[in-house]
């Protein structure tokens, strides 16, 4: 069975303007984020999504009800699709995360699997954003009741399904607010295609 996943990341919030990490804390779109997630409306405009996923936070889901206001779909919520949980550092300017960590902070994002164990103070390691952002996808597969599904989901864990289905990556992969990548599977066979709606690097905002 051929399975197409449009997996998202969600709109711009005041926390991404300000370049401070937000991982698990609950921050909303702003106006700038909603008007985003009106363009991704457009997007999925002639294409006929079955289902939609999103991340209980309010960023991700936000983004996701907007975009698909006009289908009559249901939006499942899922823990599993959250952003990673950055403990200590969630709050902290980026450019101070840089300064206080330096290549650590390159290594969870960009490194081989040597970083996959390394989390900031009382956050999540690597391994685990990926474990459980890769279950969420994979059940939703093994389910088979959809062939089109959209997930709403937030800029690291986008990155770590990439990382996931892509040979191994040498370079940041950046991800813009409302980005899309298509992952598509096919039997034994899967394809990461895009990225599309891609219009300005926020990334890390």
């Amino acid at each position: 069975m051929k399975i197409e996943f449009y997996i998202f990341r969600h709109g711009q919030t005041d926390w991404n303007k300000l370049r401070k990490v937000q991982g698990k804390m609950d921050i909303p779109l702003n106006d700038f984020g909603r008007e985003e997630a009106l363009k991704l409306k457009s997007f999925f405009q002639d294409i006929d999504i079955e289902k939609v996923y999103t991340s209980d936070l309010k960023r991700a889901f936000e983004t996701a009800k907007i975009t698909f206001s006009d289908k009559d779909l249901t939006l499942e919520t899922s823990e599993r699709l959250r952003e990673a949980n950055f403990g200590e550092v969630e709050g902290m300017n980026v450019e101070d995360l840089l300064n206080q960590y330096s290549t650590k902070f390159w290594d969870i994002h960009i490194g081989g699997e040597e970083a996959d164990d390394f989390s900031y103070p009382g956050g999540e390691t690597r391994r685990e954003v990926r474990e459980r952002v890769v279950s969420q996808i994979l059940d939703i597969k093994r389910e088979g009741k959809y062939s089109k599904v959209a997930i709403s989901t937030h800029g690291g864990s986008l990155r770590s399904l990439i990382h996931h289905f892509l040979p191994p990556q040498n370079e940041l992969i950046k991800i813009p607010n409302c980005v899309v990548y298509k992952l598509i599977f096919n039997g034994d066979e899967h394809f990461v295609e895009g990225p599309f709606n891609n219009e300005e690097d926020l990334c890390y905002r």
